[in-house]
C-alpha cells in the first residue's frame, strides 16, 4: 500500500503545482462527465475533482483524477484513478481509455461547434472486483450568440466502477462567464437508485 499513497500524494501535489500555470486550454469534463473538449496534440492535461462530507454520520473523502495526453486527430488518451480516499470505497479503480471528439458540419455551420464525442475506459478495480469499463458518447452544439454548450448523450458503467451495471442518460451545459476564465457549468446524470 505505500506505493499507492505515494501515487495518490503525486497527482494532490500536481494540480496545486500547477496553479502557477500561464493558462488552461480545455475544460476536460463537466463534474465528471466528458465534455467534448480534447486535449491539444503533444500536450497534457490533469484535473483533480474532490467528494467530501465532513459530519458525521457517513463522513468521508473521495478524490478522482484525471490525466490527459492528446494525440491529434481529435484525440486524448487518459490515465484516471477514481475514488480514492478514506474509508476505502469499494470501487476504487484505475483506468487507461481515450476520448474522441469528431468535429461535424465545419464547413456549412462552424460557428455551433458540433461534435460528436465518445469513449472508453477499462478499468480495474483496486478492491477485488476485477476489469470493469466505463462507455459514452454524446452530442454537443454551441449557441452562438449565447455561446452556452449544450450536451445530451447516453453512458454505461460496470459494477466494477459504479458498484451495479448502469446505462443512463446525460446532458449538460456550459455557459462562459468570463472569456476563457470562468464558467457556470451543469449537468445530469438519471440513475437508477
Amino acid at each position: 500500500m505505500p506505493q499507492l499513497s505515494k501515487l495518490l500524494q503525486l497527482f494532490l501535489a500536481l494540480p496545486l503545482g500547477m496553479l502557477g500555470t500561464a493558462s488552461a486550454a480545455a475544460q476536460q469534463a463537466i463534474v465528471n462527465l466528458p465534455s467534448a473538449d480534447i486535449t491539444p496534440k503533444g500536450r497534457h492535461f490533469l484535473m483533480h475533482e474532490t467528494q467530501w462530507r465532513p459530519q458525521k454520520p457517513g463522513r468521508y473523502w473521495y478524490a478522482t483524477n484525471f490525466y490527459c495526453y492528446g494525440i491529434g486527430k481529435n484525440t486524448e488518451l487518459a490515465l484516471t484513478t477514481y475514488n480514492s480516499g478514506a474509508p476505502q470505497a469499494p470501487n476504487e479503480n484505475v483506468g487507461i481509455g481515450f476520448k474522441t471528439a469528431v468535429p461535424l458540419f465545419q464547413k456549412k455551420r462552424p460557428e455551433l461547434e458540433v461534435k460528436w464525442t465518445f469513449g472508453q475506459m477499462l478499468t480495474y478495480n483496486l478492491r477485488g472486483a476485477g476489469l470493469g469499463g466505463f462507455t459514452y458518447s454524446h452530442g454537443s452544439l454551441v449557441l452562438p450568440k449565447a455561446h452556452t454548450r449544450l450536451t445530451a448523450g447516453v453512458s454505461l458503467g460496470t459494477r466494477a466502477l459504479f458498484k451495479k451495471n448502469v446505462v443512463h442518460p446525460i446532458a449538460a451545459f456550459e455557459q462562459p462567464l468570463i472569456k476563457h476564465r470562468l464558467y457556470l457549468i451543469g449537468r445530469m446524470v438519471l440513475r437508477q437508485a
